[in-house]
């Protein structure tokens, strides 16, 4: 049973990320309320607060874990986030390798664009993702 409250919980998680995710591209950061994103994930207000202690919160989860994701980015401790594939690929050097990393990149913007669009909304309303956002 700890397996399936689990997969539950890891659910629940994700659906208030896609749906704050949604929400803030359609309404914006600042038209959006934590009911709005508690209503669309099919859950209450309560719940959101379980998981994430505030709309800012849920903002820096995206930043943080979809953005990176897209991004290949893991933490370093010499780099703090680094683009894994990207350092490979300097490391490479060639022309062709250059070019595909180009090329990957370019075909996940699609899933990046929203969080860095919807990143600089947030950071004009709320002062504490500024320094994230820019990062």
């Amino acid at each position: 049973m700890a397996n399936l409250r689990e997969a539950q919980k890891r659910m629940t998680r994700r659906l208030l990320l896609e749906s704050g995710l949604d929400l803030f591209v359609a309404k914006g950061y600042a038209s959006t309320t934590v009911d709005d994103i508690a209503t669309a994930a099919g859950t209450t207000r309560v719940t959101f607060y379980k998981y994430f202690p505030s709309r800012s919160e849920l903002m820096k989860a995206l930043i943080d874990e979809r953005l990176n994701e897209a991004l290949q980015r893991v933490r370093s401790p010499e780099h703090g986030s680094t683009a894994q594939d990207l350092v490979a690929t300097v490391a490479d050097g060639t022309r062709g390798a250059i070019a595909s990393w180009l090329r990957r990149t370019a075909e996940s913007w699609p899933a990046i664009r929203p969080i860095i669009k919807i990143g600089r909304d947030a950071a004009a309303t709320d002062p504490e993702l500024a320094n994230l956002v820019e990062r």
